[in-house]
């Protein structure tokens, strides 16, 4: 039987899940009959006092003991929504959830996630629209499951957040931030391409796109999603430059989000930045190395500061191009499984470099993370320390900076094949090769250093540290 769900496991992201490219199957029964003999609640200011006074009233006598949320919810009135997909999310849930203390009680889950409903969502859904209906319902359940890093995504939503994850969008080569003296957006770099064609500069701020406002664009987070598009099409951005409004027209190209810098230090050292783990960021990364070991330098400085993860298969291949192959990187364990392991792989030479041998860097690093250097970032940090240490002298690295985020969990994304919508949840722990996760907890660097106010006192500390190792050869 074909099963109506495939499943993407993702990791270690803050806010971004991780792909990992894994794929399950689960054989999933009939759910049981939906009970929606409930009054069904109406879209009125009392239709929400009457589904609250439903709950209140459950939560001190409950008569039904349900198995599943979505029964709760058609008992209390709303019964308009799929209530088939809502049982198959609720069915994957059981099969993945592995975090924590587990999921909470059905009762309770169904409680809050009638009134999540009720605060975010009630007075603007239409409770006819059952698509509508259901995304909101399921939104409500999914942000009461007590996973922060749970996520239901419908298919428009998903598709955005693989395109911004895969560092290649059609766009016009911009980088906007959040003004908070302006309270609007402000362009802060213009790189080249269809904007700097078209004159745009730094310090405009963007007030419209293609005639939209922020608030017809559902706030000025979802700007750059409306300046995003298909490669060849138009977009018209209209920025306030000095008090004057200037429309901005420019076709959209291929852009590629950079997410490695690099510069040499001093004449000696490589300096390589990361700040995320994308698609396109170990290309870019081998990029950084080989351009750097042309220049024959003598140690590195990777900064991973600011870094709030990205996809684990590409910090697997950046490891992999700095610890020989078949070195554990990550273990971990999904619900009822077997230990599974995460392994650097063979990178092989290119032929015009005259070597068909694996890539190994083995000269002295630095390491520099702060207290946002988070999730696959943190296997990073992690990958580097363990292998100067507990599990094998591979490496001569010394770490500096704030002690990290703390995040040793990992997320999976699972597609419900109807409509091609995703759900994202934490499935595991995740250990680094010490074996000693540091969920909660973080990773100590070697040396302490706070960021000083005026001057980069941690890159400083970094490069004496280098030195330090240096002279120890």
């Amino acid at each position: 039987m074909k099963s109506k769900y495939t499943i993407k496991f993702l990791a270690l992201t803050l806010a971004l899940a991780l792909l990992l490219s894994l794929s399950s199957c689960f054989i999933t029964p009939m759910p049981p009959t939906p009970t929606p003999d409930g009054e069904e609640i109406e879209d009125t200011p009392s239709g929400k006092e009457l589904l609250l006074e439903r709950v209140a009233q459950t939560l001190t006598n409950d008569t039904y003991k349900y198995s599943y949320v979505y029964q709760y919810l058609s008992k209390w009135g709303i019964v308009n929504f799929d209530a088939y997909k809502f049982y198959s999310y609720e069915d994957i849930f059981d099969e993945c959830y592995n975090f924590g203390d587990g999921l909470p009680d059905k009762l309770t889950h169904a409680a809050d996630t009638a009134k999540y409903f009720v605060e975010n969502y009630y007075d603007t859904v239409d409770f006819d629209d059952k698509e509508k209906l259901t995304d909101a319902l399921l939104n409500s359940y999914v942000r009461t499951v007590g996973d922060k890093y749970a996520f239901y995504r419908t298919a428009e939503e998903f598709e955005e957040f693989e395109t911004e994850m895969s560092g290649q969008f059609g766009g016009v080569n911009i980088l906007i931030e959040y003004d908070h003296n302006e309270e609007t957006l402000m362009v802060s770099q213009v790189y080249d391409g269809p904007a700097k064609d078209a004159g745009m500069k730094v310090g405009d701020y963007i007030v419209k796109v293609d005639g939209k406002t922020f608030e017809e664009m559902g706030g000025y987070q979802n700007v750059v999603y409306y300046v995003r598009g298909d490669v060849g099409t138009k977009v018209t951005v209209t920025v306030d430059r000095g008090g004057e409004l200037i429309d901005i027209t420019m076709t959209r190209a291929l852009v590629e989000n950079k997410t490695v810098s690099y510069e040499l230090v001093d004449g000696s050292y490589g300096y390589i930045a990361i700040t995320q783990f994308n698609d396109n960021t170990a290309e870019q990364f081998r990029e950084a190395v080989e351009a750097l070991e042309d220049l024959e330098v003598c140690g590195y400085i990777f900064d991973v500061r600011l870094n709030g993860g990205g996809y684990v298969h590409s910090v697997v291949e950046i490891l992999s191009y700095i610890l020989p192959s078949d070195k554990v990187v990550l273990s971990y364990q999904y619900k009822g499984q077997a230990r599974r392991y995460y392994k650097t792989q063979t990178d092989i030479l290119p032929e015009d470099e005259g070597s068909q041998g694996d890539h190994v860097i083995d000269l002295p690093m630095v390491v520099l993370c702060d207290e946002y250097t988070a999730s696959a970032a943190e296997i990073f940090v992690s990958c580097l320390r363990d292998y100067d240490g507990p599990v094998e002298d591979i490496v001569d690295v010394t770490i500096v900076g704030q002690n990290t985020f703390g995040k040793g969990i990992m997320q999976g994304s699972v597609e419900y094949l109807p409509d091609n919508s995703y759900v994202t949840l934490t499935i595991s722990y995740y250990d680094p090769p010490s074996g000693v996760n540091y969920h909660g907890i973080g990773i100590t660097p070697d040396v302490l250093v706070e960021l000083g106010e005026t001057e980069d006192t941690q890159y400083e500390e970094a490069i004496k540290q280098l030195e330090l190792l240096l002279n120890c050869q």
